[in-house]
């Protein structure tokens, strides 16, 4: 009997290494992968906080009248990724509503946003989601402050100060441009200094000089950055706060992540 206890325990020990060590890790990581490509939107409003220059959207102040109910979002899979964007939704009427019925659908939000507002709600709001991407659109203060319209460069880092103080899913949102690429150095290290990623968002179109570009591909072995060369931005949003990934799907990530492996590899 003893040697039959024996033999069965290592069998169990056997079964725990294949399946718990080897096939359970496995299968999380399949399933997140299946869950990163197959990403849902909702988008909520046109209208946002910033005034950017060449931006008249914000100017249309279109909400998306919804009734949230418990079976609003049944149509999306548990434990997907849905991103919510705007405009910024943030400043839709039922956002709160919006964001608690996709909790209880255990789904996994990340947010676009421009991170102004209340800080009392938005330290409510940072620990609910599984990132939060907040549109910056460049590293220097002036020229910030000149593009958005509406808020400085100083409420901007106390805002992100504050929410990276609870919470390490924290993304500054940038969009590579001709006018503003001279200052991606500054703003990878606001985020380097304050433990946020930096999504890196570029339109080749917008470039003529091979240096710029190369710039930006060395950020490709840099840690806690993505890089995402697209397209023309889908007219779903047309705002330079959302990336071309959200609004022209998998697809578009799945090209990001080639580029991304090829540039690691050479």
């Amino acid at each position: 009997l003893a040697r039959l206890i024996k033999q069965s325990n290592r069998y169990v020990i056997m079964f725990k290494m294949v399946f718990w060590d080897f096939f359970l890790p496995l299968w999380l990581k399949c399933r997140e992968l299946i869950n990163e490509f197959r990403q849902y939107r909702l988008q909520l409003y046109s209208d946002c906080n910033y005034r950017c220059l060449d931006c008249g959207w914000w100017n249309q102040r279109q909400a998306v009248v919804m009734t949230v109910n418990p079976t609003s979002f049944d149509y999306i899979v548990k434990h997907s990724i849905v991103n919510v964007f705007g405009g910024d939704p943030v400043i839709h009427a039922q956002f709160q509503h919006v964001l608690n019925a996709l909790r209880q659908r255990s789904l996994r939000i990340r947010l676009w946003s421009t991170g102004i507002g209340n800080l009392d709600r938005w330290l409510a709001i940072v620990v609910l989601l599984e990132r939060l991407y907040l549109y910056v659109p460049s590293g220097d203060p002036e020229q910030y402050q000149a593009i958005v319209g509406t808020y400085t460069w100083a409420q901007l880092l106390a805002q992100i100060k504050q929410l990276s103080s609870v919470s390490s899913n924290i993304w500054l949102n940038y969009e590579a441009r001709a006018d503003t690429i001279q200052f991606l150095p500054e703003l990878y290290e606001l985020a380097y200094d304050h433990g946020c990623g930096l999504l890196i968002q570029c339109d080749r179109s917008k470039f003529f000089d091979r240096e710029s570009l190369l710039c930006l591909k060395r950020f490709y072995r840099v840690p806690n950055v993505d890089v995402y060369f697209t397209g023309n931005l889908n007219t779903d949003t047309r705002c330079s706060g959302v990336s071309a990934v959200v609004t022209n799907g998998g697809w578009q990530l799945l090209k990001n992540k080639g580029y991304a492996l090829i540039n690691r590899i050479v």
